[in-house]
């Protein structure tokens, strides 16, 4: 029964590895709320980061809302996910850590796992991408 268990257990690490990580980041959205879509699995948070670097907000769905509409301008946006480790590419170093020995290791990482940027000018949001393309 503990071969079946373990066997698990590593089936589900290794699925976790090597799942595909391609997904396409929809934005939508006004001045008074951005909702960022289609994330992919295993999402701790995303970043919202904006008005020339003044307003940095952080959710854990992807749904933004701002008591004061967001200026116009261009934001940055930063996917934040659970990643599980390799402990086998940490160094001796790295996995003794002034911890105690019976200490547990962490079992995911968090990773930027997908960033990018968009305009909201005249209180929509616009791909930055586009918005270049038309000036």
């Amino acid at each position: 029964m503990t071969t079946i268990i373990k066997f698990a257990k590593y089936a589900f690490i290794c699925m976790l590895c090597f799942s595909c990580s391609v997904f396409a980041i929809e934005i939508t959205g006004g001045s008074n709320h951005i909702q960022i879509s289609n994330l992919p699995q295993f999402v701790d948070h995303v970043l919202l980061r904006g008005d020339n670097n003044n307003t940095l907000i952080k959710s854990k769905t992807g749904s933004f809302s701002a008591s004061t509409p967001f200026k116009d301008g261009y934001y940055t946006y930063q996917v934040v996910v659970q990643k599980p480790i390799d402990f086998s590419k940490l160094s001796a170093d790295q996995l003794n850590n002034g911890r105690d020995a019976d200490t547990r290791q962490a079992m995911t990482a968090l990773v930027v796992e997908k960033s990018g940027t968009f305009l909201v000018k005249d209180g929509l949001v616009l791909d930055a991408k586009l918005a270049e393309k038309a000036r």
